[in-house]
């Protein structure tokens, strides 16, 4: 009651405790037909692992898990132990981002592994606690999460098996893509099949009854079947076949040229279709593959994350402990992670003020810090960045239309990079608009979930590739600025050029590419440049480039950002708009999106 549970090891001895408890209780009520054991466990693994993070969450679904396995013999100890891990690290958004994250997580386990009702968790099993969990009162959820503290975050055995798990899971799914990689190889080498099934299909239709079968099939069957070739290249090239285009071979001993005609062009017809879907099949499966890696490469990095990517900094964190308490802030859980690169975070678990809790971890690490994450007493700050992005986008669908095709988006990621992102859909109008903002909404998740750029581009390419039979094509804009060190690189996948301005000179920044969706494989473009305080970034689509949808794209935006002297990214964005609709006689041929941000320095920044 004094020190409540401190540890990933008390963690474990209250879920191997309770877990025994729930085993008994689960004991009677099988008498009666019905088992408590997954649905208990459930609620209590939320509970233990509310608001306490990633490592009360594995500790707790592992222990419970593997009780559970042992009782019933069905083996839930891995969607325990996945779920754990996600409603661990989304309790931070409260209690439905925990039950939501728990019901996801068992979900993607039951998907992976192909549905098998026996080998994961039912979705009953989970949806059932999980409400139970979210309508317990906040008084009781209070009084449980004031005993619970896991302090000292990743210890060395936990963060030891941790890596472990990640590193199987990763050989897992890299197994998994090899597997489809290989199907997908293997249906290049048998594409024959469907040839020969068309002349097996195409004969049985007409041959089946004919007196000559055995002449032609067996005393004949080379110089047959080398016709029904012929008959093949016929219909590729003319559409159909008619009776006057049967080869020499064919008419000087078939005696029933009609029905074959009529038989070949039927069987062609179903042909087409059949070559059309296994060429699909064969895409799709190329492209599974490739997410497959994508997601395989994550836990890599998450592996390597877990082992080399941070350290704890024991003495900081007493430290801060201190002046938070002289503060008057109580404070119930704190961690300094030290990150590679000299980076390091702070995670706070106190009640105080937004300004008053920055201050003063700034005044006890002597760092000036900011606060990226902030809700329900849950506090993450980073050291405060070497510039700022005053941004400004603004955008003008085409006449005629009430969308834009345009999408765009920025975002400040916890590893100090800013990135902005522009995404020109296909065409105009609400279509074009579902391409854009999908892309868009997909990468800012991904950046945000820490994956690296061609995984995040390559998942983005695939996925409007297999998102409907119909061509979905959507460029993309790409800009990623660290704040600390001001070096960066724009990405550009079929996107118009982008510009800097830097002391009254306009630098031009473009690269032939292809869209994201048009090809299994992206061909995006990375620049690589380095930024200063004072620049001027500017991102156009297509339509600002070239107003006047002609051949070939004027050169005028460089003036025009060179002769704008002022330094209000609104202003630049508003004039460049104007500008474009000018040049297109008053009109707007295609949608128009401008987005323009003033690198600004941070006197308060430390190195």
């Amino acid at each position: 009651k004094k020190d409540g549970i401190a540890s990933p090891a008390d963690i474990l001895s209250v879920s191997a405790l309770l877990g025994v408890a729930v085993l008994g209780i689960s004991g009677v009520f099988n008498l009666y037909g019905f088992s408590l054991t997954v649905p208990l466990s459930v609620l209590l693994i939320l509970l233990l692992t509310h608001e306490n993070g990633m490592v009360a969450g594995a500790v707790s679904g592992i222990t419970f898990g593997l009780l559970a396995t042992m009782e019933s013999g069905v083996p839930v100890l891995g969607s325990f132990a996945a779920a754990g891990m996600a409603a661990g690290y989304f309790s931070r958004f409260g209690r439905p981002g925990a039950a939501l994250a728990f019901i996801t997580g068992s979900g993607l386990v039951t998907f992976y592994s192909g549905g098998h009702t026996d080998m994961v968790l039912g979705l009953s099993e989970v949806i059932a606690p999980a409400l139970v969990y979210l309508s317990l009162p906040p008084g009781l959820i209070g009084k449980l999460r004031s005993g619970t503290s896991t302090e000292r975050a990743f210890p060395g055995r936990m963060q030891t098996l941790l890596a472990e798990s990640l590193h199987e899971k990763s050989d897992a799914f890299s197994f998994i893509a090899e597997t489809f990689t290989y199907i997908a190889e293997k249906d290049l080498l048998t594409a024959g099949a469907a040839d020969g099934a068309f002349f097996q299909k195409t004969a049985a239709s007409v041959c089946k009854d004919c007196k000559k079968l055995s002449f032609c099939w067996k005393r004949e069957f080379h110089r047959t079947y080398a016709s029904f070739f012929v008959l093949l290249e016929i219909c590729e090239r003319e559409g159909a076949v008619r009776d006057e285009d049967l080869p020499a071979s064919l008419t000087e001993k078939c005696i029933h040229r009609a029905a074959l005609c009529d038989s070949v062009n039927r069987m062609y017809a179903v042909y087409k279709v059949d070559k059309l879907w296994e060429s699909r099949m064969r895409e799709v499966r190329s492209l599974v593959a490739k997410q497959l890696s994508a997601v395989s490469h994550v836990f890599s990095v998450l592996e390597k994350d877990v082992k080399n990517g941070f350290t704890e900094n024991r003495v900081q964190e007493d430290i801060l402990r201190s002046h938070l308490t002289e503060q008057n802030i109580p404070v119930r859980d704190v961690a300094v992670l030290q990150r590679h690169g000299g980076l390091f975070a702070v995670t706070l678990s106190c009640d105080g003020e937004k300004e008053c809790v920055r201050e003063t971890v700034s005044h006890a690490l002597s760092v000036p810090m900011e606060i990226t994450f902030c809700r329900k007493g849950q506090f993450r700050l980073v050291p405060t960045r070497r510039v700022h992005l005053r941004f400004w986008g603004e955008a003008l669908p085409r006449d005629g239309s009430e969308k834009s095709g345009d999408s765009f988006d920025q975002l400040f990621l916890e590893n100090g990079v800013y990135m902005m992102l522009l995404s020109d859909g296909m065409g105009s109008g609400k279509r074009a608009g579902e391409d854009s903002r999908a892309a868009v909404s997909m990468l800012c998740a991904l950046f945000s979930a820490g994956f690296d750029t061609e995984t995040a581009v390559s998942l983005v390419n695939s996925t409007l590739v297999l998102k409907s039979a119909e061509e979905s094509f959507a460029t993309l804009d790409i800009l990623l600025l660290n704040t600390r060190t001001l070096s960066g690189e724009f990405i550009k996948a079929g996107s118009a050029a982008s510009f800097i301005r830097r002391d009254g000179k306009v630098h031009t920044f473009s690269a032939p590419s292809m869209p994201c969706g048009m090809l299994s494989s992206p061909e995006a473009a990375r620049l690589p440049v380095n930024f200063s305080a004072g620049d001027m970034i500017v991102m156009v689509s297509d339509g600002v480039q070239d107003p006047a949808c002609r051949a070939q794209a004027p050169d005028w935006l460089s003036e025009a950002i060179r002769n704008f002297t002022e330094d209000e990214p609104r202003a630049l964005a508003r004039h460049i708009l104007s500008l474009a609709k000018e040049k297109s006689g008053g009109k707007v041929r295609d949608d128009l999106t401008v987005l323009c941000a003033l690198v600004t320095e941070n006197g308060d920044f430390v190195a």
